[in-house]
Formats: structure tokens, C-alpha cells, sequence
């Protein structure tokens, strides 16, 4: 393979963006190429400090652990033997913190926005329903679950806010034509014509996770600061026919990746060595089955009128990806209008300080761990009692019938020893098991760890025993304290992540959107609108037009509070509305239908507004009765059918 040296007698002729000279071997490319290098080994000699932790805890949440040659001695004499295990209590653990994050977020619109003048708040509502239809073509509640389950188990989880336009080619179908010696035209001969033409399938935001073991973060910076710092970056693993397909398709923003071709490809800082998941499910690909390339991404934050990259001299955001440690293959101003790094770091355990913070496994882990030894050395004792230990007198006893006993078989004694009887020849060796006591105490370590992590039994759906009867009244109260511990990290991950994801993908649809789209309305989203707004929209069966001038508006993000949509308690509003309905001045100062559909929703009902009648509810307007009267006889009112 060529070195970098020898890349530069290597000539593709590429035309470079914005006229730098960025071939392999140049005085720019060299001195981008040392900048990133320089950047990401500094950033990994500190990341890569978590990575032994980080590991250990990849262990027991897959209920793995490598064996030792006697164990694996025993299970080649009998698979069914238990050797080493993990106990699944931290899998549990974040399991239900998962469970609750998920319960707390992903209802739709998982994404809010508000208008920042009277004049925006059609659009806000215009680009909430645009966001959300992004984020189902996208998939973005997956990448938020991987971004929680990182920060649960490594203490932080990345995730990556793109735009994308994704095309395919599509078959269309035309009327066939054909010549006409009568009209001396074309003209239709009632078949059609099949054909291939590009389509757009998708435009608009992405969030993609990234995993802690290949981030480059700015070590300098405390995690939940990172866009202060001066760069983020990230190591890509991907392959060199991908990377020629893109560079053939959009050649304006990516290049010299015919160049990777003459290199290994590889890079120093992806951590194949340091990932425990890569040992078990076999991340690193062979050479000889594909051509791995990895790429370094990183976004620094530069003048470049110092690196031969411009004439500003303000520090400005720019992307540069360097493949195989070597070539740089990505230059670009970032140019976002958001003009933030298009990161989001969610750490729900940060501590305010650190880079690295201890995730809430992490804090637990030692328990985790002796509860392991508890169960192993309970299985060991078992199967030692379980296994006679005898004593023999190999003068008196043939050792060969003794070790290989058969149903209704016997045993022989030795020719000396025959007429003296066989009493003390063969003595069961007294074992006790010091192990009893083992089961008792994972019970209490594991209640140690829920407590700890704040998934307490009443979270999992299990009733802790503490007397016969429990009031509805004191389980309400010990579930509203256990939902609060976690409401605390999913409000912390909503101020840290999610307003940043939302803030970028409503600014980079309202900068990069070129086309119209339409939005899925659900519910009574249009008549709210007209009742709130006045506003008529134009719907084709339950979709609205969106117009990239319709969301050009000045927007906020409405932060989420992190509690549970439905986790208040129905009985209650029950009795609330029976009042209100029951007492004429609170009926007339309060919205009753309002209250019902909050009652309802606590109960469970997510698709309420699907039984609302057609044209919105009728106005009730209460009168005295002689009123009514009178109006009636003027033919102004008229009973109900």
C-alpha cells in the first residue's frame, strides 16, 4: 500500500470546492490532515480512559462472561452443567429506566414548537407537523432510545442532527404513442409505456446515534458545554465502494477517494481492540472479504484565513473527514443556520464538571458484580455437594469399578483384602454448604441497586410486600415518589438533548426545505386552528400543504417536563368533573369537554379525538327559563332532534 508520499505521484485530476488545492501530498492537505490527527488522538487519550468501564458494563447487560478452562472442561464433558453467569439485574434496571423514558417522550408530537410573535404561530404549528412527520419517516425515536440506553449504561449518549435527500429510482408508467399516417403525428395507441425516473423518497431532518466508543469530543470541555469547545468529531467505519458511490453522486462534497484505493484504509483510532461488542459479534471486517475504510470526522471551529482556507479572521465552523489517517476526503464551511455544532449529548447523570461522566450503572456496578459472585459460588457449593466426595483405600477397592458405577452393577475388592469385609474401605467425605445464606443476600443487593438507580419495584409493576393490605392511596403515593426520581433524569435529558435536536431540525428544515410536502393533520388539529386562529386550512384527506415560505417564521421550542403524559390520576378528575357538571357557575367558567378529554387521557385514551363529531361541538349557552320561553315563541328557538 502507498504511504502518503507516495500518494502524491498518484494524479486523479479532481476539481476541488472553492478552488483549494486538496490533492494528497499538497501543503493544505498535509497541514488539514496533521490538524485533525492532532485533535483526535488528543481527544482519545482521555476518552479512551472510560473504555475498561465501559466494557465491564457492555458484559452485564449481555449476560456474558468468559469462562475458564475448568469450566469449559465441564461443559464438554456435560453442556448442561451451570458454569459462570451474569445475574440480569443491571439489564432489568435499564430496562425500566428505558421503559419510562419512552412512556415520558415518544408520544407524538415528540418535537413542540411555539411562534416567537402572533405573527409565527401558524407557522410553529405548520412546522411541528412537518417535524413530525420527519420524525417518523426517519425513525427518530429509535436513535433517541440508543441515545438513553448509552447514557444510562456509559453515562453519556451521542446522537447526530443531519439533513438528508434521499432519491430512488422510481417505474413510471405513460401512455403509448405511436406514429399516425393520418394526423402525421403521435398518438395514442391505448397501452402504456414503462420507464425508470429519479424521485425524491425523502427530504428533510435525521438523528442518528453514535456510539460513545467512537466519539472524539473535545476533552477540554465539560460534556453538557460541549458546543463551547473547539471541535467534536467522530471515527466512521465504512467501506471503499460506499465511499466511491457517494463521491460519484455528489462530487462537489466529497473527493480524493479514488486515492484510497492505494492505502490500508484503516485507522488507528477506531478502538477495535478496546470494544468488548467487537470481540463477541465481530466488528472488524477482513481486508480480504471487503476493503474497510475508516473515516475521522471532525467539526472544528477555525479561522481560515490561518489554514489557507479564506480571508475571514473570525473563527468560523468547518467539517473535515479524513479516511485511512491520510486523506482528507470532506472540506466544507459548516454554514448552518443554527450555527451550532450538529451534535446533541444527552448525560442525565452529569455532574456539571467532567467529560467523562460515571454513568448509573457504573455506580452499581460493584454490586452487580458481588451479586455474581453470589450466585457462581452458590452453583460451585451445589454441584460439589451434589457430586459425592468419597474416601477409598485403594488397597481394599478396585478404583476402576468405583469411578465408572453402572445401574444395578457392583463394586470389586482387591484379593487381599477379601474376607475382612468392606466397612472402611470406602468413607463419604462430610461436606457443608456455606452457601444457604447467598440467595437471601442477592435479594437484598438487588433492592440496593433498584433504590439506587431509582427503579424501585413499584416502577417494574411489582408490589412490595409491606403488609397485607395496601390502601390505593399509599400505593399512589410510593409510585408518584419512585415516577419522580426518574422524572428528575428524563427533565435533565430533555433540557440537554432533546430542545437542541429540536431546535436544529426545525432550523435546518426551515434553511435546507426547497419543496412542498405534505403534512399529516391528526385529530382536531384543523378545527383548533380555526377555532384558536380563524385560520381555514386546505386539507386533502387529513393532510395539510406545507411551503417552505409557509414555515419561514421565527419559532421556540417548547421544552418537555420530563413527567409521564398519563401518569396523574384519573379518579380524581373523575370526581372533578362530576363536580364542575354538578355546580352551574363552575360549569359556565370552566370548559367542561376540555376537562373530560384531560380525565380521559389519564385513564389511558390516546385516540379521543377520533369519536369528536364532525364540524366541532355545538354552543351551549344557558338562559332563564322564561327567557327560553319567550324565545321560542318568537320561532328563534327550536327543540332539539
Amino acid at each position: 500500500m502507498a504511504s502518503n508520499e507516495d500518494l502524491a505521484t498518484i494524479n486523479y485530476d479532481y476539481d476541488y470546492p472553492e478552488g483549494l488545492v486538496l490533492k494528497p501530498g499538497s501543503e493544505l492537505h498535509t497541514k488539514l490532515v496533521s490538524m485533525v490527527m492532532e485533535k483526535a488522538r488528543g481527544s482519545q487519550e482521555v476518552w479512551k480512559r472510560r473504555f475498561d468501564g465501559w466494557n465491564k458494563i457492555d458484559r452485564t447487560l449481555t449476560a456474558y462472561i468468559e469462562k475458564d478452562n475448568a469450566e469449559k472442561k465441564l461443559e464438554r464433558k456435560d453442556d448442561r452443567t451451570p458454569t459462570t453467569m451474569v445475574v440480569p439485574v443491571s439489564y432489568a434496571t435499564l430496562d425500566i429506566l428505558l421503559t419510562y423514558m419512552v412512556a415520558a417522550f415518544l408520544d407524538e408530537p415528540i418535537l413542540r414548537y411555539d411562534g416567537v410573535g402572533p405573527e409565527d404561530v401558524l407557522g410553529s404549528m405548520l412546522m411541528e407537523v412537518v417535524v413530525a412527520q420527519q420524525c417518523r419517516k426517519s425513525k427518530v425515536p429509535l436513535e433517541l432510545h440508543t441515545m438513553w440506553r448509552d447514557s444510562f449504561a456509559y453515562g453519556v449518549g451521542f446522537g447526530y442532527i443531519g439533513y438528508e435527500k434521499q432519491s430512488a429510482m422510481r417505474t413510471m408508467r405513460k401512455p403509448e404513442t405511436a406514429y399516425s399516417a393520418m394526423t402525421g403525428g403521435l398518438e395514442p395507441t391505448g397501452g402504456t409505456v414503462e420507464y425508470k425516473e429519479s424521485k425524491i423518497i425523502y427530504n428533510g431532518s435525521t438523528l442518528t446515534a453514535v456510539d460513545p466508543y467512537v466519539m472524539l469530543p473535545d476533552p477540554e470541555t465539560p460534556i453538557h458545554r460541549f458546543q463551547k469547545g473547539e471541535f467534536i468529531g467522530w471515527v466512521e467505519q465504512t467501506n471503499l465502494m460506499s465511499l466511491m458511490s457517494m463521491e460519484k453522486e455528489n462530487p462537489t462534497e466529497y473527493f480524493n477517494v479514488r486515492y484510497l484505493k492505494h492505502t490500508t484504509g484503516t485507522s488507528k483510532f477506531y478502538p477495535r481492540t478496546e470494544m468488548a461488542r467487537e470481540d463477541r459479534w465481530g466488528g472488524a471486517q477482513e481486508s480480504s472479504v471487503t476493503k474497510p475504510i475508516d473515516i475521522v470526522h471532525m467539526y472544528i471551529r477555525l479561522i481560515p484565513n490561518d489554514n489557507a482556507l479564506g480571508k475571514e479572521e473570525y473563527p468560523e465552523k468547518w467539517l473535515v473527514s479524513v479516511a485511512g489517517d491520510g486523506v482528507v476526503i470532506k472540506a466544507k464551511k459548516l454554514g448552518l443556520d443554527h450555527d451550532d455544532f450538529p451534535f446533541a449529548v444527552v448525560a442525565p447523570d452529569y455532574d456539571g464538571h467532567s467529560t467523562t461522566p460515571i454513568s448509573r450503572l457504573e455506580t452499581v456496578y460493584e454490586l452487580q458484580k458481588t451479586i455474581d459472585w453470589e450466585l457462581r459460588s452458590r452453583v460451585a457449593n451445589v454441584r460439589k455437594v451434589m457430586n459425592n466426595m468419597l474416601v477409598v483405600d485403594p488397597q481394599m477397592i478396585n478404583i476402576w469399578d468405583l469411578s465408572h458405577p453402572k445401574p444395578g452393577g457392583f463394586i470389586r475388592t482387591r484379593r487381599q483384602a477379601w474376607g475382612r469385609g468392606v466397612k472402611d474401605a470406602v468413607m463419604q467425605l462430610g461436606v457443608s454448604d456455606v452457601t444457604t445464606g447467598h440467595v437471601a443476600d442477592i435479594g437484598f443487593l438487588t433492592q440496593i441497586i433498584r433504590e439506587t438507580t431509582g427503579s424501585q419495584d413499584a416502577i417494574s409493576g411489582i408490589r412490595r410486600h409491606t403488609s397485607e393490605r395496601v390502601s390505593a392511596a399509599e400505593a399512589m403515593q410510593t409510585a408518584k415518589g419512585a415516577l419522580s426520581r426518574l422524572e428528575k433524569a428524563a427533565r435533565i435529558a430533555s433540557m440537554q438533548a432533546h430542545q437542541d435536536i429540536a431546535w436544529q431540525m426545525a432550523s435546518n428544515t426551515r434553511q435546507l426545505m426547497d419543496e412542498e410536502v405534505y403534512a399529516k393533520i391528526a385529530g382536531t388539529w384543523a378545527s383548533t386552528l380555526a377555532a384558536d386562529l380563524g385560520v381555514t386550512l386546505p386539507t386533502d384527506r387529513g393532510r395539510v400543504k406545507v411551503s417552505p415560505k409557509d414555515i419561514d417564521i421565527d419559532f421556540d421550542v417548547v421544552p418537555h417536563d420530563g413527567s409521564i403524559p398519563n401518569s396523574g390520576d384519573p379518579q380524581m378528575w373523575i370526581q372533578l368533573y362530576q363536580t364542575i357538571a354538578a355546580n352551574p357557575l363552575l360549569a359556565q367558567q370552566l370548559d367542561m369537554v376540555r376537562i373530560f378529554k384531560f380525565g380521559a387521557k389519564l385513564a389511558g385514551a390516546k385516540n379521543l379525538d377520533d369519536f369528536v363529531k364532525k364540524g366541532g361541538a355545538p354552543q351551549v349557552e344557558t338562559m332563564p327559563d322564561q327567557q327560553v320561553l319567550d324565545q321560542a315563541d318568537q320561532g328563534n328557538l327550536v327543540p332539539v332532534q
